[in-house]
């Protein structure tokens, strides 16, 4: 069995059928895609699709998917959707015209055929398309693995020679842990908010669309009641602990704990692990760095998935960065992107920012010291 859905088949201008066969989960239906593209080219159209790997890797660490296909996947249900608009939530209706109805009409009475000729496609898969190859999942999973080892034996060995060394890295670990502590305080926060209906809830299960979650003085309430929740926490824990440990004892206990969190986001979506890569991989040389300008280029390699994310998001869905990163929180926050991926992600994120924070502090001294020097 085999689903075709049209979406907006008389909208768009030009020749182009996008073809979208992703899923809210990590599957999607490559084979029936790849039919879909020849049935589109026998149509006199031009396919599109979103086959870059690193796009596929960022469609399943963070799906934004609103075609129907979506659901039939997740069912199990190979299904591709033949849409005359890129994948994005349904806008405004415009002009429909019959050569626009035929092109959609003929590229599904094309791919149609091919199913009913015997070209049955196989079941949705976690595959990724590789050039004219499909990766496997478990290949995915091991590949995933072998990218992290780096940080993992890096973060060993570090505290192995701390501990040797007799540094205060207990306290610092413990830094670590209060930071987790009030991030997941901050997310229960934000969750007791959602329940009470004051910000838009998962519909069936799937987020909410993003023009039901404006970036208002309501969603600044609820901005404010998580994060001086999780702010709360941090204070209370952190006022009778113990002097700091040396800057590099407090960087090598972030890394420690972001290989941890990484490895339990391999488990939960080896797909989000990917994409945080970079951010892991610099945080562990930022603790190698001897310059300010070195630290600052590994920091700026950190941030550039996290940029990426939110401005390919951004653009997908119509709204500004500030918008786009409020809709991810809330539609984490109703339980619509399920709860350990999410706060797997706030963890690391407070990490980088815990992180950062050491860095800017101990870079203030010697910038208040040039100064100095300049103005004598």
């Amino acid at each position: 069995a085999a689903a075709i859905v049209l979406d907006a088949p008389g909208a768009g201008e030009g020749d182009e059928i996008h073809i979208g066969s992703t899923s809210t989960g990590a599957r999607s239906a490559p084979d029936l895609a790849a039919s879909a593209a020849r049935a589109v080219e026998r149509a006199n159209a031009t396919p599109r699709q979103r086959t870059g790997l690193a796009r596929q890797v960022l469609d399943r660490a963070l799906p934004l998917v609103y075609g129907d296909q979506a659901a039939l996947n997740d069912a199990g249900i190979p299904a591709v959707a033949l849409a005359r608009r890129a994948e994005a939530p349904l806008g405004a209706t415009t002009s429909w015209t019959s050569d626009r109805m035929a092109i959609a009409g003929a590229s599904a009475q094309n791919l149609l055929g091919a199913i009913d000729a015997g070209d049955t496609p196989p079941d949705p898969t976690t595959a990724l398309v590789f050039g004219e190859r499909a990766i496997e999942g478990a290949i995915l999973r091991a590949a995933a693995l072998l990218l992290l080892l780096p940080v993992i034996v890096g973060a060993i060995d570090m505290v192995a020679a701390l501990r040797r060394a007799r540094a205060p890295l207990r306290s610092a670990a413990r830094r670590g842990m209060r930071l987790l502590v009030a991030v997941v305080v901050g997310a229960i926060g934000g969750r007791v908010v959602a329940l009470t209906g004051i910000i838009p809830g998962a519909a069936a299960g799937n987020p909410a669309l993003p023009s039901e979650v404006p970036l208002d003085a309501t969603a600044l309430l609820v901005l404010m009641l998580g994060f001086g929740a999780g702010g709360l926490t941090w204070y209370l824990m952190s006022r009778d602990a113990p002097a700091p440990a040396p800057r590099r004892v407090r960087l090598v206990a972030i890394v420690a704990w972001t290989a941890g969190l990484m490895i339990v986001l391999w488990f939960a979506n080896p797909f989000a692990m990917v994409a945080l890569l970079p951010f892991a991989h610099s945080l562990l040389l930022v603790t190698a760095a001897r310059r300010g300008w070195q630290a600052a280029v590994l920091a700026a390699a950190a941030i550039l998935p996290l940029a990426w994310l939110l401005l390919s998001g951004a653009a997908q869905t119509d709204l500004s960065v500030p918008g786009f990163s409020w809709y991810l929180l809330e539609t984490s926050a109703s339980g619509a992107r399920g709860v350990v991926v999410p706060l797997l992600v706030a963890g690391l994120l407070a990490l980088a920012l815990l992180a950062a924070a050491d860095l800017l502090r101990a870079a203030a001294p010697r910038v208040r010291g040039r100064a100095a020097s300049a103005r004598t």
